[in-house]
């Protein structure tokens, strides 16, 4: 796992907001699961400006995805 910046933990802790708001039925710690893991997969690209963009819509597809029981 690499070092997070600053800078990231406060944009995938916005994407978690954004999310959690789009999805209240939904529990947080399923939000912020889904959006970790998302970051796991993309933690050692060479692009980063772009990250939190693709993960939370990456992360809203399959919040999305999710049946209503399940979530």
């Amino acid at each position: 796992m690499t070092f997070m910046e600053d800078h990231e933990v406060r944009a995938l802790g916005h994407v978690i907001d954004l999310l959690q708001r789009r999805f209240p039925d939904v529990p947080r710690e399923r939000v912020t699961r889904e959006v970790m893991d998302l970051y796991h997969h993309y933690e050692f690209s060479k692009v980063r400006g772009y990250l939190a963009i693709l993960i939370e819509r990456e992360a809203r597809e399959r919040l999305s995805a999710l049946p209503v029981a399940v979530a």
